[in-house]
């Protein structure tokens, strides 16, 4: 059996990442004959209940009856030695380079593991936001320690090379391990979609390093809620992407909004959604609006009749950076606004054309992941 050490933002996780996590699982299940894994987290009280939540369908991805996967303290010095020490493999599964403190954790971890002669690899991370020099060459001595890295995007993988001054490392692109698990759960849904309702994520910027006005923000999006509203009879879901106080609770700037739209046809989804359930609202959605990177990732290719907010760096943001990896600028070109430069987010046509992946293509990203992972192993 291989056994995996898997370590970066669990504990404090988004729905985004657990999908990161089922895409991983994807990879392993197509690398290993038999693996288990260890998930470290900065907060194992959240991690405990997303695990129990999303286990059934991790193990489906995993192509067995119960995955084995156990979940360990990574901000605890000694347990996070301990796993990796006795790991065959160590992962950073996916979720951004950045400004944070805990970069030292994942410096610390594969410095660990180079010295035991433990493999690491960097799957689907992105680089940035970085702007701070010592988180920089925090991310550069990651990326020079791990013997695997795989970006997310080719604007990560740009970004990265412009602050590399040896050729002697080599990096590669492919795309968020989240598509993979998208595209899993699509293939396997067999049905057809109900599309009764609209489905919205939006999240309080504020709270992020790109920051913004709150209030400002807040007034933008209940209008465009109304008009969403007013353009049809669906009632409208306001879906978080994140229920944990660490990290921003979707639910707080949602309700705030739907507490000024004041309809009784604007609801937000207050319990919590597993990694599934919320791949079905998005699939069995009528029209999606998404801001989330992630809720972008799945509305792409759960639904297809989805709306970008891009809250980044309309030019170097990881939401350009995917519509690039896609290829799919033009495609979203009527359906994207930049919160940036005050596009206008009122006026979208929620009849149009559906976006239909080609999914071939998401099988050539998992079995590139799989060639590329047992290069090292």
């Amino acid at each position: 059996m291989v056994k995996i050490a898997v370590i970066g933002w669990y504990g404090i996780e988004t729905i985004g990442d657990r999908a990161i996590l089922a895409g991983l699982v994807r990879v392993f299940a197509l690398t290993f004959n038999d693996f288990s894994i260890r998930l470290g987290s900065l907060f194992t009280v959240l991690t405990e209940r997303t695990l129990l939540e999303d286990i059934d369908f991790l193990s489906e991805c995993s192509g067995t009856e119960r995955l084995s996967i156990s979940i360990f303290d990574s901000l605890n010095h000694k347990c996070l030695r301990n796993n990796i020490e006795d790991a065959d493999l160590l992962v950073v599964g996916g979720g951004p380079l950045m400004d944070i403190t805990v970069m030292y954790m994942l410096e610390y971890a594969l410095q660990i593991a180079a010295k035991k002669g433990v493999k690491t690899a960097l799957l689907g991370c992105g680089w940035g936001p970085l702007k701070s020099k010592e988180y920089i060459n925090c991310a550069l001595k990651i990326v020079e320690l791990a013997h695997l890295t795989i970006f997310r995007d080719r604007l990560s993988e740009q970004s990265f090379l412009s602050y590399w001054k040896s050729e002697k490392k080599k990096v590669t692109t492919l795309i968020d391990p989240a598509f993979l698990a998208a595209s899993y759960f699509v293939k396997n849904i067999n049905r057809e979609r109900t599309q009764g309702y609209i489905a919205i994520n939006l999240r309080d910027v504020s709270l992020d390093q790109y920051g913004g006005n709150s209030v400002l923000l807040e007034a933008r999006f209940g209008k465009m809620i109304n008009d969403i509203s007013d353009k049809t009879s669906l009632p409208v879901y306001l879906i978080p992407m994140h229920t944990f106080v660490i990290g921003g609770d979707d639910r707080v700037i949602l309700t705030k909004i739907a507490n000024k739209v004041n309809k009784d046809d604007v609801m937000v989804l207050q319990n919590p959604l597993n990694l599934k359930e919320t791949m079905e609202k998005y699939y069995d959605a009528y029209f999606c609006v998404g801001m989330r990177f992630h809720s972008v990732v799945l509305q792409t290719v759960l639904n297809g009749k989805n709306y970008i907010l891009d809250y980044t760096d309309p030019q170097r943001g990881k939401i350009s950076g995917m519509l690039n990896e896609l290829k799919i600028v033009d495609v979203y070109a009527s359906r994207y606004a930049s919160l940036w430069d005050n596009s206008n987010i009122d006026v979208f046509d929620i009849e149009c054309q559906r976006y239909e992946v080609d999914f071939s293509l998401f099988d050539d990203y998992l079995n590139s992941y799989s060639k590329l992972l047992k290069t090292i192993l």
